[in-house]
């Protein structure tokens, strides 16, 4: 959670041009994925953000199909998965494989759901 990929709110607004209380706002929506730590705050993964700017547009359907879990969430991004021949979901995502990664999201929220 400490990694130089984790953003504070107050960061990751300012990497994606906006307040504090928006990013809260679309973490409250799912439309971006903040993970809260053991220490006060929530972390904003940097790797979420992609090539366009914004944050994957995926986002709430990943975790419609997940669960609502933004831990869940997070360990789909970081894990590699045989239906994405091998790539992490963030890796498929920045390939343009978007309707993959929603497929093998639908899969892991049958599996584990």
């Amino acid at each position: 959670m400490n990694g130089p990929e984790m953003l504070t709110a107050d960061d990751f607004a300012t990497r994606l041009g906006t307040t504090r209380a928006t990013i809260n706002t679309w973490r409250q929506k799912h439309q971006v994925l903040g993970l809260e730590g053991a220490k006060r705050g929530f972390r904003f993964p940097a790797w979420q953000i992609g090539e366009d700017g914004k944050p994957f547009a995926v986002l709430p359907e990943l975790f419609e199909r997940l669960g609502d879990a933004p831990w869940a969430v997070y360990r789909f991004f970081i894990q590699r998965h045989p239906e994405l021949d091998g790539l992490t979901a963030q890796e498929a995502l920045r390939r343009g494989r978007e309707k993959d990664v929603l497929e093998a999201a639908e899969n892991a929220g049958r599996t584990f759901g």
